[in-house]
């Protein structure tokens, strides 16, 4: 795979680190209306956001989570969603020059399965959509041209939060691939710098410090048995939210809702956190691992297509997991989520599964 050469849009350009690559010409971001500045949510005290990862099929499965998500969120008021990875399958999109039109992917794989849906998605590659040279900086360029796809760089903090929450995403690919390629692991240092940076710095404490990407760390599924090739990716990353104290970490890349608690596992006794996977955007896949490891619990697990939600405030977060097989309430309320959780910002001990969901009223 070639050297990652990426050009940010302007909408997080100042806090982010660029390298410049000889010979690579990107498209001409300035010919490009700017993106949209995304919503200011500064002064919210409870934040409702999407969790929708390997969504970018345009199948049957996308059309229907991306319906079962207008009714959601209909009903609860969603400001944003993140999207960790493998947004347009199955080798990511053409890089298109001045003149050309943008690849019809966008459309039929993005674009449509999520119409009706005004809000933004904060969205970071997965490996498919690096898989053709040129599909991210592609995918970063569509910023411009979207008035809700979202990736200003291929890592980046989400803007203009309330002070009490930081949210930051993550290219796990760059990062995977650093401990076999040389030529990435300056890249990737650079990258885990800005997002250590963000996490950890600044004049105020938030309460809860996020963090999203394409790879989980651990997993129940297929890639869960991967571990000598995660050994990399749970250093780096998990040096990461040890060191932030990242209390919760959003992932796809296995095609399966799980939530697992993170508490002590055998290579890194002091690291806890929540991981929260959610890779069904437009596929289900079964697990075949019981469970992780020692010191990894897997909380829930539903194989069916479907998205993540979360609500959050200084408080609590609640994290539910909804299934494109959940039918709508008659009385025109959000259907129920098949899975719900629980938890407080000082101890991944706070988790717990609910049985019942009480819904806030306003924001």
């Amino acid at each position: 795979m070639a050297r990652r050469c990426l050009a940010a849009v302007a909408v997080a350009a100042a806090v982010l680190t660029t390298a410049a690559c000889v010979g690579f010409v990107p498209y001409d971001l300035e010919a490009l209306p700017s993106a949209p500045a995304p919503p200011d949510l500064s002064q919210r005290s409870r934040l409702v956001f999407v969790v929708v990862g390997d969504s970018g099929r345009g199948n049957d499965a996308q059309r229907a989570v991306g319906q079962l998500m207008q009714t959601v969120c209909a009903a609860l008021s969603c400001d944003f969603a993140i999207a960790p990875g493998d947004l347009i399958y199955e080798r990511g999109v053409h890089l298109q020059r001045e003149g050309q039109a943008w690849d019809p992917q966008f459309t039929s794989k993005f674009e449509a399965p999520f119409g009706g849906l005004t809000f933004p998605f904060w969205s970071v590659p997965g490996n498919h959509d690096w898989a053709t040279p040129g599909s991210v900086q592609a995918e970063i360029n569509y910023t411009n041209a979207s008035d809700r796809w979202r990736m200003p760089f291929n890592h980046f903090p989400i803007e203009r939060l309330p002070a009490w929450i930081r949210i930051y995403g993550l290219d796990t690919v760059l990062i995977d691939e650093a401990a076999s390629r040389p030529d990435e692991r300056v890249e990737a240092d650079q990258q885990l710098a800005d997002a250590k940076a963000y996490l950890c710095g600044g004049d105020a404490t938030p309460t809860w410090r996020l963090a999203f990407g394409h790879h989980p760390l651990y997993s129940s599924g297929q890639h869960g048995r991967e571990a000598n090739n995660l050994a990399n990716l749970r250093r780096r990353l998990g040096g990461l939210i040890e060191a932030c104290n990242v209390q919760v970490y959003f992932a796809g890349h296995e095609h399966m809702q799980e939530l697992l608690r993170v508490s002590g596992p055998t290579a890194r006794p002091a690291l806890a956190f929540v991981q929260v996977i959610q890779g069904a955007g437009s596929e289900a896949r079964t697990n075949d691992r019981p469970q992780p490891e020692t010191g990894v619990t897997t909380w829930g697990v539903k194989r069916e297509p479907g998205f993540g939600l979360v609500q959050v405030d200084r408080e609590q977060m609640t994290v539910e997991y909804y299934g494109t097989r959940s039918s709508p309430r008659s009385d025109g309320r959000a259907p129920a989520p098949i899975l719900a959780f629980s938890l407080r910002p000082e101890s991944v001990s706070t988790l717990q599964l609910l049985e019942r969901v009480t819904r806030p009223t306003g924001h």
